[in-house]
């Protein structure tokens, strides 16, 4: 029993580490993406393997004519940040990031912060 009740908290704890998203009272959605059409993500990638660039969508709201910045990690090193305009109280935004491989496979992370440079908002995929 006790190792069953191991098996179900490591499985659970895999899934929430690969694409969980966090967000905040200023970020209603943080996804990453293989595209953006009509200013909305079309998917939420976990893993990716065979794209040469993904983006990293926000919808910010209560912040108006503020800036956020998106921070991308790769494993826990920092490789780009993209300062961002917000124009309105809810306001869809996104940077890309494009990917070379080899160079790029392992763990991401991309963070939002605000203006304090307080995290507001991340998501986490890996590319292989």
């Amino acid at each position: 029993m006790k190792s069953l009740y191991l098996l179900i908290t490591t499985v659970f704890l895999l899934g929430q580490s690969l694409a969980h998203a966090e967000t905040s009272d200023f970020v209603k959605r943080a996804i990453v993406t293989s595209a953006i059409d009509a200013r909305e993500p079309i998917d939420n990638l976990e893993i990716v393997s065979d794209l040469d660039k993904v983006f990293f969508f926000t919808e910010v709201i209560n912040s108006a004519n503020t800036m956020v910045t998106h921070r991308w990690f790769l494993n826990g090193r920092l490789e780009a940040e993209v300062v961002l305009k917000i124009g309105s109280d809810r306001w869809r935004t996104y940077s890309s990031k494009n990917l070379v491989y080899p160079n790029h496979v392992g763990n991401w992370q991309v963070e939002v912060t605000d203006q304090n440079n307080q995290v507001i908002g991340s998501a986490v995929f890996s590319v292989q």
